[in-house]
């Protein structure tokens, strides 16, 4: 089962989306946070894969961020496609999703997942289970959009 929380994060124009995804791989409030630049042109296809194995132009994570000018020479060349991805916790049960909408908007999104033993649950314990995982999910969501926001400013 999955609970999917949005919130929108207005950065006004899209030569601020380097600084955003910096502050998103910067953020302390998030576990192994993760950018993929999508390659709008793939060529290298392969059938043993889903996806062609050039898919992505680029991935950053917060042991690689880029400098801000090369970040937004990869997002130019991508025609600023990407997500970027993170836990909210250890159990990465929470994940956090940055994607975006629109030459001057960004999405933040949260999914939450269960395991097994966690669907086994009477319904009552998983919805105060989801309940809980949804507060904290828009918490952090909350926070690092705030933090990506200042940032940006």
């Amino acid at each position: 089962m999955n609970i999917e929380i949005q919130k929108i994060i207005d950065v006004g124009h899209i030569d601020r989306f380097p600084k955003a995804i910096i502050e998103f791989l910067n953020s302390e409030k998030l576990y192994n946070p993760e950018i993929n630049v999508i390659n709008p042109n793939p060529q290298d296809y392969s059938p043993e894969y889903i996806f062609p194995r050039d898919f992505f132009l680029a991935s950053f994570s917060s042991e690689n961020i880029p400098y801000e000018n090369e970040l937004k020479e990869c997002l130019e060349q991508a025609k600023y496609q990407f997500s970027a991805v993170a836990g909210i916790d250890e159990n990465d049960m929470t994940r956090i999703m940055m994607t975006p909408v629109d030459a001057k908007t960004l999405a933040m999104r949260a999914t939450c997942h269960f395991t097994e033993e966690e669907m086994d649950m009477s319904k009552n314990d998983r919805r105060k289970l989801e309940s809980k995982r949804k507060k904290k999910a828009f918490s952090i969501i909350s926070q690092v959009a705030d933090d990506i926001y200042s940032s940006i400013q």
